[in-house]
């Protein structure tokens, strides 16, 4: 962690939440098992396709490098024979110029945060998502994952689950 604070209680949900020590915690909630899942996703069932059709896409809330355009590119657009569901944030300021230009792609479809996302991905076979808490999301529900780090304190969380999935 980045500050060394004296405190009774420490809670820490992430993946790598071990890596530290926390000397001057009393006491210590950390890793998976404590992770804040919203109730959209409590009791939901685990699927996994043999077959992907369906790709879920998020970049998080903002997308101020506009990553999603650079994925609609690369996949959306060179692989038409999946389905993207891109999940556009509510900061996302190009989310008006990818709809008008990429609504015209039969196998794009633009959500919007509000929507029940956990029914998104649960029709969804893979993610491709930056590796902030929407991997966790995705985990709770049994979605494979392909990510991506778009942010310093993403960093971690994708070392985590390289060295699980090594």
């Amino acid at each position: 962690p980045r500050f060394d604070y004296k405190c009774s209680c420490i809670i820490n949900y992430n993946i790598y939440a071990n890596k530290f020590a926390y000397s001057n915690v009393g006491y210590k909630y950390l890793g998976l098992d404590f992770t804040p899942i919203r109730k959209e996703f409590s009791g939901k069932s685990i699927k996994i396709h043999p077959k992907i059709k369906n790709v879920f896409v998020s970049t998080g809330g903002s997308d101020a490098l506009n990553i999603t355009e650079k994925i609609i590119n690369i996949c959306c657009v060179q692989m038409p024979k999946f389905n993207f569901h891109i999940l556009l944030g509510n900061m996302n300021c190009n989310s008006d110029e990818l709809i008008n230009k990429y609504s015209k792609y039969s196998n794009i479809v633009f959500h919007h945060n509000g929507e029940l996302i956990s029914d998104i991905m649960t029709n969804c076979d893979l993610a491709i998502t930056a590796c902030g808490s929407t991997v966790y999301e995705l985990m709770s529900l049994g979605i494979p994952v392909i990510t991506f780090i778009l942010a310093d304190n993403q960093i971690y969380n994708a070392e985590a689950l390289y060295s699980v999935n090594k």
